[in-house]
């Protein structure tokens, strides 16, 4: 179920939406760990672990302002909660070989909110060039959450923090779109944040972070 709202104010130069959603999956998939007794250790696969049910709200604005031509802003707000709803037969098991029910646990990669900030302002270069100038700064809470895993120290290391990332790029293009050249930064405020974590069934833990403060160059040429 979903219910949402489309308006244009202020002359047509603001345009906001919202919805608000409930969504109800069933045999949704997701990791299961079982006993290995050739290991000793647990191993993970993908399988049917019960149904879920997401609850949320969404918020965009997009706004030109009419005193100036070319600068524009948009923002983004969202939340959502995701709860697990499982059979007692639906568990996993933790490094430590401890039984987690997945009843009532929360969703991970689905922070409860999250934001996204854009400006930007294109103009004339020249006699035939254009440019733009963009930056955006997004914001998510926590991606999993506690007690998903089960003991202190899977929480620990598995755990996704919540990140802010600042990135902005400068661009210049053909008035025919023929060819453009940008020079992009991405997280420039040279965030830490866990890209994926995990841990390998023989009692290992890995945690892959990330790209730290990066530039590059972007070339596209259309024909």
């Amino acid at each position: 179920v979903e219910l949402g709202f489309k308006s244009d104010l202020l002359g047509g130069s603001l345009r906001l939406n919202g919805a608000a959603f409930y969504y109800d999956y069933k045999d949704v998939q997701g990791p299961q760990t079982i006993f290995s007794p050739i290991t000793g250790t647990a191993l993970v696969k993908i399988g049917n672990i019960g149904d879920a049910e997401h609850t949320g709200i969404e918020l965009d604005a997009i706004w030109n302002p009419a005193s100036v031509e070319g600068l524009s802003f948009a923002a983004r707000v969202s939340f959502i909660e995701a709860d697990l709803s499982a059979p007692p037969s639906s568990f996993f098991l933790s490094q430590d070989l401890q039984v987690v029910q997945h009843n009532g646990l929360e969703r991970d990669f689905a922070p409860d909110w999250s934001y996204y900030l854009q400006g930007r302002y294109d103009w004339q270069f020249g006699d035939n060039l254009r440019a733009a100038v963009q930056v955006d700064f997004s914001s998510r809470d926590d991606i999993t959450h506690p007690g998903v895993w089960g003991n202190p120290v899977d929480s620990a290391v598995l755990k996704h923090d919540g990140y802010d990332l600042l990135q902005a790029r400068v661009d210049i293009a053909s008035d025919d779109d023929r060819w453009r050249v940008g020079l992009v930064g991405k997280n420039l405020t040279d965030e830490a944040y866990i890209n994926r974590a995990t841990f390998d069934n023989l009692g290992s833990y890995q945690r892959m972070y990330a790209r730290p403060r990066s530039w590059f160059v972007e070339l596209g040429l259309a024909w």
